[in-house]
């Protein structure tokens, strides 16, 4: 039973090093923080396959390395990345069949991933950050403890 988390990147990162560094090092805004709190609470448990939508690289895996930046995404941007997120996504949905799936995106991501095929079972976070924080540190423990 393969679970997959979809977040968007965030604005808050690790200063440096300015040179590459796995995406999950380098953003450190809230999400991040739920999740790198779950996985040190949970070492032996199978997490999630994490998936994120960065503004300036498009759709990355936790271990990809990238640089510092510092951009947000703008309407624009979405429509550009858009179509190659939605390729990208859609490759993984279908290889890997994801029996839950979780997503966590900023409202300016969202047009991203409309109508996307293979998400609509997919459990949405809404609301304010505190109550989004939340909703995923609910999903994390109830879907892999």
């Amino acid at each position: 039973m393969s679970k997959l988390l979809l977040l968007s990147c965030s604005q808050a990162k690790c200063l440096l090093p300015i040179g590459p560094l796995p995406a999950i090092e380098r953003y450190t805004g809230v999400f991040f923080q739920v999740l790198k709190k779950w996985r040190r609470e949970h070492q032996q448990a199978p997490g999630p396959d994490v998936l994120i939508i960065s503004a300036r690289f498009g759709l990355l895996s936790p271990e990809t390395p990238i640089p510092y930046y510092d951009q947000r995404i703008k309407a624009e941007q979405a429509k550009i990345l858009a179509p190659t997120v939605r390729v990208a996504l859609q490759r993984q949905l279908s290889a890997r069949r994801y029996s839950n799936i979780f997503v966590n995106l900023g409202r300016d991501y969202l047009p991203v991933l409309d109508d996307l095929l293979g998400l609509q079972t997919a459990e949405w976070a809404s609301g304010p950050i505190g109550i989004r924080a939340r909703q995923l540190k609910t999903w994390l423990s109830e879907t892999m403890d």
